[in-house]
């Protein structure tokens, strides 16, 4: 049975352009991703900061075949942190 957001489920941490679902599997000893892709799952025994840096290299980081190569420096933005900041529509 999949729980979401529990302590010992699945916690949803991240996603990408391309559709890529990651998360936590909350309950392992050792560091443990789950990415969804395209009705496929792959799990990952790595942190998740080493996970977004070879996927952004261009290493299948979403099951086989699924490498997604972007080159050039990556941009970090920084985003509202509060309801006062957050920009209004159009």
């Amino acid at each position: 049975m999949l729980r979401f957001g529990t302590r010992d489920g699945l916690w949803p941490i991240a996603s990408t352009d391309r559709g890529e679902a990651v998360s936590l599997i909350a309950s392992a000893n050792s560091p443990r991703l789950l990415v969804s892709y395209r009705e496929t799952w792959a799990e990952y025994r790595m942190s998740f900061a080493e996970w977004p840096y070879r996927y952004l290299i261009g290493e299948d980081m979403s099951g086989p075949n699924s490498a997604a190569c972007y080159p050039g420096a990556v941009q970090l933005r920084h985003l509202p942190m509060t309801p006062m900041n957050v920009p209004g529509p159009g």
